[in-house]
């Protein structure tokens, strides 16, 4: 059974080394978090592989060394100090993202990852990432830098 986390606060919360992943994108075991205020909450080394952030406000969070595989990250709220220093994003869906413009994302994988529907990339440093297969439609990424990105 998913696990749903429904209009919660949950500011400044304690999610390190979390499990929330599931083996297959089944949308009845999905660990969702939707519409959550997550205000610097810290989920550094977490595996959250198919985990759902639709409308949550993620300013400030702590991703490294996260896994986040085949997440849903639709209409989110980021901020300059969320932090994805070493993070796994491969097949991860930002969609209507607002915040994450001028991020440093050097050296992450953003393989198969979708970026769209006016998600601000502007500003942002790809150097180094994989985005191999990955989606930019419709996304803002003006005066960006992909120098050394793996594409093929």
């Amino acid at each position: 059974k998913a696990t749903t986390f429904n209009d919660c606060i949950m500011r400044g919360t304690n999610l390190w080394n979390c499990k929330m992943q599931n083996a297959s994108p089944d949308e009845t075991k999905t660990t969702r978090f939707l519409n959550c205020d997550m205000n610097a909450a810290q989920f550094s080394g977490s595996n959250l592989a198919n985990v759902d952030f639709t409308g949550s406000n993620l300013q400030g969070c702590e991703f490294g060394e996260l896994r986040f595989q085949n997440g849903q990250i639709i209409s989110t709220i980021f901020s300059r100090a969320t932090n994805f220093t070493n993070a796994q994003l491969q097949n991860t869906t930002f969609k209507g993202c607002i915040g994450l413009e001028s991020h440093d994302f050097t050296g992450l994988n953003f393989a198969g990852a979708a970026f769209s529907n006016h998600t601000d990339l502007n500003g942002c440093i790809f150097r180094g990432c994989n985005i191999e297969g990955a989606t930019f439609q419709n996304a803002i990424i003006m005066n960006c830098d992909f120098t050394g990105c793996i594409f093929l």
